[in-house]
């Protein structure tokens, strides 16, 4: 997660992602849709979407043990054992 920081703050003046939609599947992990606004840092291009991306979110003890990123939410939804 560090380095996918490191990597947006160079590329990027601003990134945040917002969770729009959340799913939790067996064994805690969290499946989790976001909605991204980013402004390239040298382009300047600003781009507010929805992506198909998702992120699953695996958490023990209140803690994030692991995050990784799907490039489509039915392949992340499917990792955790959830369908759409």
């Amino acid at each position: 997660m560090f380095r996918f920081a490191a990597a947006n703050a160079e590329a990027f003046e601003r990134f945040q992602l917002s969770p729009i939609e959340y799913s939790v599947g067996p064994g805690g992990k969290i499946v989790v849709q976001h909605h991204v606004s980013a402004k390239g840092r040298g382009s300047g291009v600003e781009w507010e979407r929805v992506p198909d991306a998702t992120l699953v979110w695996e958490v023990s003890d209140g803690k994030v043990i692991a995050t990784t990123l799907y490039q489509h939410r039915a392949e992340a939804l499917e990792a955790v054992g959830l369908r759409e």
